[in-house]
């Protein structure tokens, strides 16, 4: 046998290294079906402490005798009973669920998957740190003694989820999405209290920063601090250029009160700076989405000083104006309720990444219903969700300036909703109660057809139920109901509240001068044709 010189071995060995790295590193991927009447289903995939896992869910699961269907991401509820396959970490019931472990196991452990997963090895709550892979259906079939399924409990269960899972070794770490802290009005990054360290000790993050915009100590010229379309541009150029300093395509964006405004205002395309994608997934907490009252500046700052705080806006002239912005019916809110809307139909947003924190304070209406944050009223604050995937929409019992986003400990509410959204796209976490059975219906200032001038004064209000309604209205027979309360809104119309529950409205506003008796139509507290702005549930 001829030998081969050592050069030609080491060079051979060389290469076999090489190309058993190579292989060893490149990314795993497979699709597997998830069975609606076993435990676990192995998914044949072993990972390891540092692999990136990227999960897709889809398809419907029966899980009852009535012929309930539900998908991957299941319901909110949290399966705290002994019967559930995960006990030991609550997640969602009847839902995607995954586990890593070095068998098959019923202890009760494991993390939620639904529709969309990404997490690092090692995942919290795991019977093992590392291990085989996992999936199964969160369903009430299990023995409380962990013995086994429960025969009964499987029967009724038919179909199953189909899994399209991706391994990537050692991904975990390779690219960390930062995380941007946008202030609200009179805030700075103060306003988060702990929330940057928090997510630095406990995510992979490469970094977080704060856009702040507050007072002549930010750099930005009054004009622009003035304009929250133009401090919306400032904000697009900000996470633009930390995208390209970084090297990364896409930012986690935090945002409260007004901020949440300007990230949205560079999502609608009301910036210079065009928005495509830059946003992976963005918190919006206590934003008036459809406006304040117009003694919000009133309200804001007694509040404030009432905290022992003072507005870190040091110029009166821009803390009035962006106040004024954000007026019920203002010219920007209304815009910014359009544009946001095409941007829907296009979908350039995508609702799903968007988890919404409503702040209910202790005014609450009895039986847990959430007024509002004691300066952003629960409905303005709520993008409306008309479907199962919309906006993921969570209720805290936290007021706006005080506890909403100033995070004090990993306990704090917003602080687990915020880390599990950006850690796996969802937000389970228990909220108390919903919101309130009332809408916002603004009316935006007009001009009189003769005068040309702006109305200035209601001398009527009338609602009715019984005439006009259009066949989308299930019962048009009702008699018209007593008038409802509308409150003046400052420079820029009128507002009161309706009750979303019900069918439909007209509304007839007779001016101070003598134009025709103005006719807008609600439905269900929801935006129709004729009226500009109306909020829902």
């Amino acid at each position: 046998m001829t030998r081969l010189p050592s050069v030609l071995l080491t060079a051979f060995f060389l290469l076999s290294t090489f190309l058993l790295v190579t292989r060893t590193a490149s990314a795993q991927s497979v699709t597997i079906s998830v069975s609606s009447k076993a435990a676990w289903t192995d998914s044949g995939l072993v990972v390891q402490a540092g692999d990136l896992i990227t999960i897709s869910g889809s398809g419907s699961i029966q899980y009852d005798s009535a012929g309930s269907t539900v998908g991957p991401d299941g319901f909110d509820t949290t399966s705290s009973a002994c019967n559930y396959l995960i006990t030991a970490s609550p997640v969602r019931t009847h839902s995607l669920v995954g586990n890593i472990a070095n068998a098959s196991s019923l202890d009760g452990k494991g993390f939620f998957v639904g529709s969309n997963f990404q997490g690092t090895v090692p995942i919290a709550n795991t019977t093992s740190p590392t291990g085989k892979l996992f999936l199964g259906f969160n369903d009430g079939f299990v023995r409380c003694d962990r013995s086994g399924l429960d025969s009964g409990g499987v029967a009724d269960n038919s179909g199953s989820f189909t899994a399209t899972i991706t391994v990537v070794p050692g991904g975990g770490a390779a690219q960390p999405v930062p995380v941007i802290l946008v202030h609200g009005w009179c805030g700075s990054s103060a306003s988060f209290g702990s929330l940057k360290q928090l997510l630095i000790e406990d995510s992979p993050r490469a970094i977080v920063a704060e856009f702040d915009y507050a007072g002549n100590a930010s750099g930005i010229p009054l004009f622009e601090r003035q304009d929250l379309t133009r401090l919306a541009d400032r904000l697009a150029q900000f996470i633009q250029g930390l995208t390209i300093s970084l090297g990364v395509s896409q930012v986690d964006v935090v945002a409260h009160s007004m901020g949440g405004l300007l990230v949205r205002a560079w999502m609608a395309g009301l910036t210079d700076q065009p928005y495509s994608g830059q946003i992976r997934r963005l918190v919006l907490a206590g934003t008036p989405h459809f406006g304040v009252e117009d003694d919000f500046v009133k309200a804001g700052l007694y509040l404030l000083r009432q905290l022992g705080r003072v507005c870190t806006e040091d110029d009166s002239r821009a803390r009035d104006s962006q106040a004024g912005q954000m007026i019920y019916g203002s010219q920007f809110i209304k815009t910014l309720h359009e544009q946001w809307t095409a941007q829907l139909t296009m979908q350039t947003v995508v609702p799903k990444d968007i988890l919404t924190i409503v702040g209910c304070s202790s005014a609450n209406l009895p039986g847990g219903a959430c007024v509002g944050d004691a300066i952003v009223v629960a409905a303005s604050a709520t993008l409306p969700v008309t479907a199962p995937l919309d906006y993921r929409v969570r209720w805290l019992n936290r007021t706006h300036f005080n506890s909403l986003v100033n995070v004090t400990s990993r306990t704090h509410e917003t602080y687990i909703l915020i880390k599990e959204f950006f850690d796996h796209g969802t937000a389970t976490a228990p909220v108390p109660g919903g919101i309130a059975g009332n809408g916002i219906f603004v009316v935006p200032l007009v001009k009189d057809t003769i005068t040309q001038e702006p109305f200035i004064e209601v001398h009527g209000v009338n609602f009715d139920r019984n005439a006009m309604l259009p066949p989308t209205c299930a019962i048009a027979d009702r008699a018209p109901t007593t008038p409802r309360f509308f409150r003046p809104g400052g420079a820029t119309g009128w507002w009161t509240f309706l009750n979303a529950s019900e069918d439909c409205w007209l509304v007839h506003l007779r001016g101070k001068y003598s134009s025709p008796t103005s006719t807008l139509f609600v439905t269900a507290g929801r935006p129709s044709v004729a009226a500009p702005l109306v909020v829902g549930r």
